[in-house]
């Protein structure tokens, strides 16, 4: 348990002179903030109590009750003791949010802004662990709470940051929000409903959005920055999957119709003709706006990313005649009956993973940003937690037609591997990407 706050302190602890070792796991601010499972606060509750073991509930009121309310969650279960905590510091809890925006430039709300407020809830508790230097700590209840009521925020929000993206998204207002969690069921979990009445979840939206009611304390630069700098990183994690689902598309439609592509099991045959009717159906923009809380460096980077997707301008001849070579071995699970579609896989692949890795070099420019100022070194490697840097999707049918799996380390200098059960395969350097 809490395993990379173990790591993090063991970065700290041997200082940055010692550099990357050969077996550092790697750490993130991201993956710490999804490792509280088995943390309590100061009443005893877990912090992350939807994922919290039994074993870490055990002695721990839990009383579940069907639902109430007269909406989609009536007659489902419900956690009532996880509710009464929340009651209990509702009021402190909102004022820490309206701290937040107070330290905010006076501006009309926005879905950038929302975001950025749920970060900063989100990342309190990782960021007194690291603070303090702390692996295992009681956090006080309302930094418990706060993190609770962001995270029943944190899908819908995401949802509504992509539907931004193609122009489509909601006004950013609470009674729009409403309806979009309504529309969506977002109050209704795998396993319980949110157990809030809506006046509840009225009052934390209004907040979340705004900033209403009564500022309790100060907001600290360093907090300020991390809540910016982690939001930044869940945009990142987001333009990503999309730029996945746009390649996704493209490989499956544009380069690869369906004639041209013989899956060899029943499975992977079913999974390829869903997955071809999921993108069908779906409308989506190839280049989608890109938020105006990236810098101008990092905003011209993900925008040509973006544009290599469609025209890409630097050629990986090495990369692409490995691929069409792999492809000839016939090692993968769907084969190409179509002699030009070797070539265009090939492209299509260099093109991936130069993007790729333009993704990741930004996702860990701004990972170091958030080691700098909690004072640790930034030489330990970054694990991309899948909530802020979604898992390559296209990359398995790529895998599935060359029969090799693609392996990668850290930073632009690690090396890139094919492998499977006959060759390990070493990628060509990458060719060097200029900027704007």
């Amino acid at each position: 348990m809490n395993r990379f706050r173990r790591v993090a302190m063991r970065a700290q602890s041997v200082g940055p002179r010692a550099g990357r070792a050969a077996d550092d796991p790697g750490w993130s601010f991201a993956a710490i903030i999804n490792d509280f499972a088995t943390t309590k606060d100061e009443q005893g509750r877990p912090v992350y109590e939807n994922r919290a073991p039994a074993v870490v509930k055990e002695g721990i009121p839990m009383v579940m009750r069907r639902c109430g309310y007269p909406d989609e969650r009536k007659g489902k279960m419900m956690n009532v003791s996880a509710l009464a905590q929340i009651t209990g510091c509702l009021d402190e809890t909102l004022g820490d949010i309206a701290a937040f925006h107070a330290a905010l430039p006076n501006e009309e709300p926005t879905w950038a802004r929302f975001a950025m407020a749920l970060c900063d809830q989100l990342g309190q508790p990782a960021r007194r662990v690291l603070e303090d230097r702390d692996e295992d700590p009681v956090l006080p209840t309302r930094m418990s709470v706060g993190y609770k009521v962001a995270a029943g925020y944190l899908v819908p929000t995401r949802e509504i940051l992509l539907l931004e993206f193609d122009g489509a998204a909601p006004p950013a207002t609470v009674p729009a929000l409403l309806e979009y969690v309504k529309r969506r069921t977002s109050l209704v979990g795998a396993r319980e409903v949110c157990a809030a009445p809506m006046t509840m979840v009225t009052r934390v939206s209004e907040a979340f959005m705004m900033g209403m009611g009564g500022a309790y304390g100060e907001v600290s630069p360093t907090r300020m920055a991390m809540a910016q700098t982690l939001c930044r990183q869940l945009l990142v994690g987001l333009l990503w999957k999309r730029f996945d689902l746009v390649f996704e598309r493209k490989l499956l439609f544009e380069d690869c119709p369906a004639s041209a592509l013989n899956p060899r099991t029943a499975h992977i045959s079913k999974q390829l003709i869903q997955r071809r009717e999921e993108l069908a159906d779906s409308t989506f923009a190839e280049h989608p706006r890109v938020p105006s809380l990236f810098d101008a460096v990092h905003a011209s980077r993900l925008n040509e990313a973006f544009s290599r997707a469609s025209h890409p301008d630097v050629p990986w001849p090495a990369l692409e005649d490995m691929v069409a070579e792999l492809v000839r071995h016939q090692d993968g699970a769907i084969t190409l009956q179509q002699d030009n579609c070797t070539a265009l896989v090939g492209q299509r692949f260099s093109t991936y993973l130069r993007a790729f890795r333009e993704f990741v070099e930004v996702f860990e420019e701004l990972e170091r940003g958030l080691r700098q100022e909690l004072g640790f070194p930034i030489e330990s490697a970054v694990v991309r937690d899948p909530t802020f840097f979604p898992e390559p999707r296209a990359l398995r049918w790529l895998e599935l037609i060359t029969g090799h799996r693609l392996r990668n380390g850290h930073g632009e200098h690690a090396s890139w591997v094919f492998r499977n059960q006959h060759r390990t395969i070493t990628l060509p350097p990458l060719p060097m990407l200029t900027h704007a």
